[in-house]
């Protein structure tokens, strides 16, 4: 038998969804401008208590630029915030229990 009639080619490159940017898809804008309206809300707080625009926008700059870094997704399908995630959940599924063992007669008379 040839091989050759068994190969076929894989094409590179073929994304399963539309993204806006590479790796930044519809569902990643909505999360960030949901962090963005959140930031602005405390963004507009801070200003009433501080009187200072600069710290307020700031605040806000930085929290919906690193919302947008979190959930970039790189070219296996990862985000930072999912690994951060992933990271979270395995930790608080380990367990850890102490096992004593028993110990027998002629040792407990040893010591």
């Amino acid at each position: 038998m040839n091989e050759e009639n068994y190969k076929f080619s894989i094409p590179n490159n073929v994304k399963i969804r539309m993204e806006v940017i590479n790796g930044v898809g519809i569902r990643e804008l909505i999360e960030t401008i949901v962090a963005g309206i959140i930031s602005a809300v405390i963004a507009v707080i801070i200003n009433a208590i501080t009187n200072n625009y600069i710290i307020s926008i700031g605040f806000f700059l930085l929290v919906t630029g690193a919302t947008f870094v979190l959930v970039m997704r790189d070219k296996n399908n990862n985000s930072i915030a999912g690994i951060i995630f992933n990271i979270f959940k395995f930790f608080k599924g380990q367990r850890y229990f102490e096992f004593i063992a028993n110990e027998s007669e002629e040792e407990k008379n040893e010591i």
